[in-house]
């Protein structure tokens, strides 16, 4: 799955075995809804207020903060937006 074509992404480093994203939304961005690889790690750089929608769930207002890690364990299909005041940073962590 290539996140570098979602908004808000763009690819830090690619290896043999992981791809490294970084994400950066102003407040009010969106990525849109796009898909998360399974077996893939969400690290917040600056934190912040975003919004979550994943597939039928319920929307999700998450305070991240920097450090935070989420573990992605299946593929998802997910749409994330800044409802902040300051960027909202993460990187993304793919393995192959």
């Amino acid at each position: 799955i290539v996140l570098q074509n979602v908004q808000g992404y763009k690819l830090e480093i690619e290896t043999d075995t992981a791809v490294v994203y970084r994400l950066k939304l102003q407040p009010g961005e969106s990525t849109g809804e796009h898909q998360l690889r399974a077996q893939s790690l969400i690290v917040s750089i600056s934190g912040g207020q975003i919004e979550v929608v994943d597939g039928a769930k319920p929307r999700a207002l998450v305070a991240a903060a920097p450090g935070e890690l989420e573990w992605n364990a299946q593929t998802r299909t997910i749409s994330i937006r800044n409802v902040g005041v300051a960027e909202y940073s993460a990187a993304v962590l793919q393995w192959k």
